[in-house]
């Protein structure tokens, strides 16, 4: 035993005083006495491999500072810092920062810790610490009394720069004078400081004689920080604040496995004692300690007999004196229920680790220091030779580790797997240790990519290229196999999901109810090969395929729909329904005013002035709080149904219509509403003939889309492509096609706000009103009349368009009634007749007019916590959530052979159902939602649309508008009076052609007569007539400055134009190809040759061969 001998009678030191002697003679032992391999606890914050070095080199730094001590200087007036205290505060220990009534800190009594980086924070100035008023009641009301405050110098205030003697951190105390006379102890002959709210209540420092006393001599204390004083088994007083009871550490029972744990830690003491190399020391620690721990050997057994019990009270009583050790034998005879737990232990091969977390903890630090060890192996880890090379890259543990981890596992999977092959007569399974090699190669490696991201670890890296190689998607999946990664091979997923695709009936995930309304949606969808795999390219062709996918959308009305049959107004010749109307006009009207009220006009000395710190952007988000939102109630449920058949044709269109029959249940009054777009529309109309109940409807995203080229057909010959160019559009090709629908609406947008913006401008300065625009004289303001019928008609399509975002339905149908006219100026013809059949639907079904009102568009799911008043959500056009949730989402789900139509049919019926296997996945560990709520990054174009309205204004004002620098590349053909006449009659024109279309295709009280419908109202200009132009121009510039005389020549015959347009056989040509009916199966090279002699030159040998194929037989 110590040298010191401990009464009996006196209580068992605490679990503090059992750590902190260990600590002590941890501290007065050799380093190199004790000295073995553990794995340390550190700070596991996150610190990146490029500065950890420089972080553990400023600790270092810090480290080596002296220990020294600062008197705080008593200043009047002065600002002082938040409460500088280290305390418990919010549920962990730290500084409080409390700036409630502060005082500086020298008012203190006790020892106190205070926050480092605050005192750096004074640069000096210590008087400017400070202690809020709840830190300052504490210490003079419940840790010391009056009368302790007569022993020490009151106006003395210390500051303590020390170091924990338990983490080796500096720490700083304010202590009033050398330190506390009340809480400074002295513990196994060392002087030790503690913070003064750490002993209110705690017991972990007390009297306990010989061991631990009250010290009144504070010289050279041995400090304990906050925290380690908690590590130790101290307690940190936890106020509890005003108003509540407080508890302290005695009356939650704290201490009441101290006992338990100290005789846990003095083990722990014993086996790291054991494990040096003194064997002089081992040898008497061994003597005093059985000495001492054999009475209490008898005391744990359990005595079979009274006889027993005397006897054995009668053996403890005798003193025992060892001169030697006793024998191991000895040892574990007397202890022989502990020898007996050991073997059970050592049998049963259990490794107790109590808290798993702490152990990984552990094991990470221990990674985490093996950095220099992994520098030296770095070429073996970057770019091995072999997998064994790279294998012995890894430190020596971490392999050790997860070797025994796998190879115990599968020792465990053979051991079963054997005993069934043993049945079965066959060779028992053995373990591969390359296999093993394999998998724990591939989990040290993420292990190490995460701990020292800067290494080029092998396996990561080669993974990162090998998974943008679609070529060898099959070697990695191979690979994930190998390690276990994936579950089973390629081909076993093949035959599972052709299993699960056969079972799948996407009808299951259609809800029920009574106020469901179930709106059909269908749309080609079309699958190419990627590439060409092999051979010359212009000897192989790319297969592709057709099907089309049927969708509904559930929507959950407010209402019950009623299941008897529904009431149908019949329509006349003087039904409303194309034109202007009063929503349209309070719409555009509406428009004017947000345009105005940002300009905000001010006339300041005679000129005027107006706001230009505004952008289309700004235009679309006022405007979108002025708009009435539809669709509030929840998103429609979708579910992806069995396809159908290529829509090649009328009777397939009809056969995949009447498929939604079994689907939905219907009954032979019901209706089926159907969206799909105007090629599959028009099929639909004629597919009513056999089924009065199908009610097509109008795609609004393909009608917006076709709305564009409207706009562009009708505007192309009035500077529409110079205000385009003005902007920034460099393919004006691509933007008059509508190729990119986001990107010719966000052009058509930006020349609409431009053009709004300019008019309303150069009204206000000529004082003139909206309305008084189009009645001025013949011949003057031509350039404004046009722009302002552009203003007026792109309006109605913005209107449109923001009624499908916002899923305002009234306002798509009133926006859809004053843009027929259009459609049919601009020679739209199919759209026309579609948008005659559709607004003809709506007219005569009220019942769907008002589901319509409220579902009438597709609403994308939203976060509700985001938007709890449901005023933001945004709207997608049926067709156009098809094309974005069904199209996109089948072609990025559907694999393997898809030109074989029964497999394709399954990959798409069951691809909603294979994709929620892995939705989960991909939406908790990738963040991957299928409905994306992020704004589109698209560039304001505030300085382009500034300048180009600054040209307007002034183009507006002049009266050679042609002349101006904005017009000269692509110069207006038709900016004159007879132009805009026939601008301006488009309108009534058109009107006048939409009636006449729904007389005679919607009503039949007419003859069908198509003549004039594909009739363009205005001159239309391409942007390829720009560029003859200009070929043109250039090639006369250089004849003109030509100073050549060209030798005089022949003038060579022209051919004429053999293709592209029609020619009819004369009688002479007939006579003279009659001839070659002679010959039935085969027409000789001589005889095309002898025949063509005796033709023109439109009579090629094609030609020739042609008509002899039409003939011969006739």
């Amino acid at each position: 035993m110590s040298e010191q001998e401990y009464e009996i009678s006196s209580p068992p030191p605490s679990l503090f005083f059992v750590n902190l002697s260990d600590e002590y003679n941890g501290e007065t032992s050799s380093n190199e006495e004790f000295e073995q391999e553990e794995f340390s606890l550190g700070d596991n914050n996150s610190i990146s491999d490029i500065d950890s070095e420089d972080f553990e080199e400023n600790e270092k730094r810090d480290y080596e500072t002296f220990e020294k001590e600062e008197i705080i200087e008593h200043l009047e007036n002065i600002e002082l810092t938040p409460c500088v205290i280290v305390d418990f505060v919010n549920g962990k220990i730290q500084r409080c920062e409390d700036s409630t009534k502060l005082r500086p800190l020298y008012n203190l009594f006790g020892t106190w810790q205070v926050d480092r980086n605050a005192i750096k924070e004074v640069d000096g100035i210590l008087p400017r610490l400070g202690v809020c008023d709840s830190h300052f009641q504490f210490d003079n009301k419940y840790l010391h009394k009056s009368q302790n405050k007569k022993l020490k110098d009151f106006n003395q205030g210390i500051i303590q720069w020390r170091r924990c003697i338990f983490c080796d951190k500096y720490v700083t105390y304010f202590s009033r004078g050398a330190g506390c006379n009340i809480h400074s102890w002295n513990l196994n002959g060392q002087n030790i400081q503690v913070a003064c709210n750490g002993q209110f209540a705690c017991e972990a420092l007390k009297t306990c004689p010989s061991l631990c006393v009250r010290a009144f001599d504070i010289t050279k204390p041995r400090c304990i920080c906050c925290s380690c004083y908690e590590d130790l088994g101290g307690h940190i007083h936890h106020r509890p604040g005003r108003g509540k009871k407080a508890t302290t550490c005695i009356t939650e029972n704290s201490h009441e496995k101290d006992i338990t744990k100290g005789l846990e830690f003095l083990g722990d003491w014993l086996i790291n004692i054991a494990q040096t190399g003194h064997d002089e020391i081992k040898k008497d620690l061994l003597i005093e300690a059985f000495k001492t721990f054999l009475p209490f050997v008898n005391k744990l057994s359990t005595m079979p007999s009274e006889t027993d019990s005397q006897t054995t009270n009668t053996s403890t009583n005798q003193e025992i004196y060892l001169n030697e050790a006793p024998s191991l034998f000895m040892i574990k005879t007397v202890f022989i229920e502990t020898s007996k737990k050991n073997k059970k232990k050592r049998n049963e091969k259990i490794l107790e680790i109590s808290d798993f977390k702490e152990f990984g903890r552990e094991f990470g630090q221990k990674l985490w220091n093996s950095r220099s060890d992994i520098n030296s192996k770095k070429s073996a880890l970057e770019s091995p030779k072999t997998i064994q090379e790279y294998c012995d890259g890894f430190p020596e543990f971490l392999n050790n580790f997860f070797t025994g981890i796998i190879d115990e596992l599968y020792q465990k999977k053979n051991a079963i797997c054997n005993w069934q092959r043993k049945r079965r007569n066959n060779l028992p399974k053995t373990t591969s240790s390359e296999q093993i090699m394999k998998i724990v190669t591939f989990i040290t490696s993420i292990l190490l990519g995460i701990a020292f991201p800067h290494l080029k670890i092998w396996i990561p890296r080669v993974l990162a290229s090998l998974g943008r190689m679609p070529r060898l998607l099959g070697s990695f999946r191979r690979l994930l196999t190998v390690c276990h990664v994936t579950s089973h091979s390629d081909r076993h997923e093949r035959k599972l999901a052709k299993v699960r695709m056969e079972k799948s009936n996407p009808a299951s995930r259609l809800i029920q109810g009574n106020n469901v309304w179930n709106l059909a949606t269908i749309d080609n969808i079309d699958f190419k090969e990627k590439s060409f795999k092999f051979g010359n390219i212009y000897d192989v062709t790319r297969d592709n395929s057709h099907a089309t996918l049927r969708m509904v959308f559930q929507a959950q009305l407010p209402i019950e729909i009623e299941t008897g049959p529904e009431e149908v107004i019949e329509l006349t010749a003087e039904t409303s329904l194309f034109g202007m109307n009063q929503g349209i006009d309070g719409t555009l009207t509406m428009f004017r005013q947000v345009i105005y009220e940002l300009l905000d006009f001010k006339n300041i000395n005679e000129e005027l002035v107006y706001k230009t710190n505004f952008d289309a952007e700004t235009i679309k988000n006022i405007i979108l709080t002025r708009l009435d939102r539809g669709c509030c109630g929840p998103s429609p449920n979708i579910v992806i149904l069995e396809p159908g058949a290529s829509p090649n044709s009328d009777e397939e269109i009809l056969r995949v219509a009447e498929m939604y029959k079994d689907d939905f249940a219907l009954e032979s009054h019901s209706f089926l509403d159907i969206v799909a777009d105007e090629a599959i529309f028009r099929r639909l109309i004629k597919c009513r003939a056999k089924w009065p109940n199908i009610r097509p409807l109008l795609g609004q995203w393909h009608t917006s889309k076709d709305f564009c080229s409207v706009l562009l057909v009708l505007f192309s010959s009035y500077g529409l492509l110079s205000l385009a160019s003005r902007l920034g559009v460099r393919f004006l090709d691509k933007f008059e096609s509508v190729v990119d629908y986001r990107s010719t609406a966000r052009v058509l947008d930006l020349l609409w706000v431009a053009v709004g913006i300019s008019i309303s401008i150069y009204i206000t300065k000529k004082g003139i009103s909206f309305n008084e625009i189009m009645d001025s004289e013949n011949g003057s303001h031509i350039c404004l009349k046009v722009w302002y019928l552009y203003y007026e008609w792109a309006g109605i399509w913005k209107a449109h368009r923001m009624g499908m975002r916002v899923g305002n339905f009234d306002l798509q149908q009133n926006s859809l009634s004053a843009a027929g006219p259009l459609y049919a100026s601009a020679a739209k013809s199919n759209y026309t007749t579609a948008i005659a059949h559709y607004l003809s639907i709506i007219a005569a079904h009220p019942k769907l007019e008002e589901k319509l009102r409220y579902c009438g568009a597709f609403k994308i799911p939203h976060d509700i916590d985001e938007d709890p008043n449901n005023v933001r959500h945004v709207c997608f056009g049926f067709d156009e959530a098809l094309e974005t949730f069904g199209v996109r989402f089948i072609k990025q789900n559907v694999s393997g052979n898809i030109f074989d139509e029964k497999n394709l049919r399954d990959q798409i019926k069951a691809s909603q159902d294979e994709r929620e296997r892995i939705d989960l996945l991909m939406s908790e560990y990738l963040d991957d939602y299928s409905v994306s709520h992020s704004e589109r990054a698209v560039k304001s174009r505030k300085e382009s649309l500034w300048e180009l309205v600054d040209d307007l204004v002034t183009v507006f004002g002049m009266a050679d508008p042609l002349s101006h620098q904005l017009f000269q590349e692509y110069k207006p053909t038709e900016m004159h009076q007879e132009g805009l006449n026939r601008l301006i009659a488009c309108y009534p024109d058109g009107l006048e052609r939409i009636k006449a279309v729904y007389r005679q295709e919607v009503l039949e009280i007419e003859r069908r007569n198509p003549q004039g419908r594909r009739t363009i109202g205005v001159v239309r200009t391409k942007p390829k007539d720009y560029n003859k132009k200009s070929v043109g121009k250039r090639t006369r510039v250089v004849a003109e400055n030509s100073n050549e005389i060209s030798p005089t020549t022949e003038p060579q015959p022209k051919r004429r134009k053999t293709t592209g347009t029609k020619r009819r056989t004369t009688e002479d040509e007939t006579a003279i190809l009659c001839a070659l009916k002679m010959y039935k199966d085969n027409l000789p090279d001589d005889a095309i040759t002898s025949v063509r002699k005796n033709l023109s030159e439109v009579w090629t040998v094609k030609k020739v061969r042609e008509w002899w194929n039409y003939h011969k037989n006739r």
